[in-house]
């Protein structure tokens, strides 16, 4: 099954559990949900993201938003958008990335 990651601050992701819906300000900004391949994620966050300690991996099944899907060129790459919100239905996992101390993004769940 392909998926498709996005990252979220890890404060941020626990104030959407409560509303099972996700807006990211890109979202009203550029109409869309900035996403990663697998390869890409750690790049993404170290790009970014160097402001936090702590990212929130939405995994997502391309599936569930395929209708809503482009993959499009940025930063001499191909990277997913999602042209709509997410719900959490949409989110098949989550996993954490913690920064460590020499600044360098690592995969812990």
């Amino acid at each position: 099954m392909p998926l498709i990651y996005h990252l979220v601050p890890a404060d941020e992701w626990s104030q959407v559990l409560n509303l099972n819906v996700y807006r990211p300000a890109s979202l009203a900004t550029e109409g869309f949900i900035h996403c990663s391949y697998r390869d890409q994620v750690l790049a993404t966050a170290a790009r970014f993201f160097s402001a936090y300690d702590d990212l929130v991996v939405l995994v997502i099944n391309e599936k569930r938003v395929k209708a809503h899907l482009k993959a499009e060129a940025a930063h001499e790459e191909l990277f997913p958008h999602v042209y709509r919100e997410l719900t959490l239905d949409d989110v098949e996992d989550t996993h954490m990335l913690l920064k460590g101390p020499d600044g360098v993004w690592e995969w812990v769940s």
